[in-house]
């Protein structure tokens, strides 16, 4: 494993949203630590920095798939909607921790100092004027913030030229990620990461980056076992039709890149296997050797037309956002 210790230092303003308010005050809070403090999660700092990699494998793969965008995947695994169903996902081997200030600041300031209300107004650029009922209060992370965090690197099994392409690209990523959260589009979250150890200068990486495209490896081993049930232990099935009526919108993350939601177009029946069996006679305490072994499943619920299974629609919706 190899190491790697990086810091953000915030040039503005930054929002990472904890996707709740507070009411009749704020309709957006900042997502804070156990102490209060504000923070960058890992997921949101992985998906962004993966983002930024990819723009870099890109443009070395002249906008086509090749190897860089390859060993893109081989370091931040597959995605759903890039790989083959059939297949068996690549594991990741970049794993980073989320991002803090350090012991110092947390005893010299208090959380409050580090985070303030700001209030938005959308404007109708017909009129130059604001929208009615367009007004709104977001919290902020104050601009300065320094931030820390590790990124674990499980790359030591590789052969030291796939090596050396592996943190020449990771690096030149960590340049391209120049803003993260929130508004960044609209000027906020401007930030520089620094890599304190672990990884190659950036002038070094991106002098290996002009060198030959590196040789893909093989993807990382997983751990564990699985047991396959072909037939339940009585020899005979059951079925039992379940209709799911949903009174509300709903929404099942399939994929999540930067701030876009893309979405399952069915409800996995695993989501639905503990409502079912805590709705059943005996519950979890009586059922669940069944449920391990195979006995009890609960299959995706699709979408119902006149009474048969519907299909997929391929049709997107857009609309201009606050209309």
């Amino acid at each position: 494993m190899t190491p790697v210790r990086l810091t953000l230092k915030f040039q503005t303003d930054w929002h990472v949203s904890q996707g709740a308010g507070r009411p009749k005050d704020l309709d957006s809070m900042v997502r804070r630590d156990p102490e209060g403090y504000p923070y960058v999660p890992a997921k949101t700092f992985g998906q962004m920095w993966r983002d930024a990699c990819e723009r870099v494998a890109s443009g070395l793969d002249s906008n086509r798939p090749g190897e860089w965008s390859a060993l893109v995947v081989a370091l931040f695994g597959s995605q759903p909607l890039d790989s083959d169903p059939s297949e068996r996902p690549t594991p990741a081997r970049i794993f980073p921790s989320p991002f803090h200030y350090s012991p110092e600041v947390k005893r010299a300031l208090s959380p409050e100092m580090l985070a303030f209300p700001k209030t938005e107004v959308r404007i109708d650029y017909s009129t130059g004027a604001a929208l009615p009922d367009h007004l709104r209060t977001a919290e902020m992370a104050r601009a300065g913030s320094v931030l820390h965090g590790e990124v674990e690197l499980h790359i030591d099994d590789w052969d030291d030229e796939t090596k050396s392409a592996a943190e020449a690209l990771v690096r030149a990523g960590l340049a391209e990620l120049t803003r993260l959260g929130g508004r960044r589009r609209r000027g906020a979250g401007k930030v520089v990461v620094e890599a304190a150890t672990g990884l190659p200068p950036l002038d070094e990486a991106i002098g290996r980056l002009t060198d030959s495209a590196p040789t893909v490896p093989p993807p990382r081993p997983t751990t564990g076992t699985a047991t396959a049930h072909a037939q339940p232990s009585g020899g005979t099935w059951y079925a039992a039709n379940l209709v799911v009526e949903l009174t509300q919108p709903l929404v099942v993350a399939d994929r999540t890149a930067g701030n876009v939601v893309t979405t399952r177009d069915y409800i996995p029946g695993t989501f639905l296997l503990g409502p079912v069996v805590e709705a059943l006679d005996g519950g979890w305490d009586s059922l669940l050797p069944k449920v391990q072994a195979g006995d009890l499943r609960v299959l995706d619920a699709h979408l119902e037309v006149d009474g048969e299974r519907g299909l997929p629609v391929p049709l997107s919706l857009f609309y201009e956002k606050g209309t």
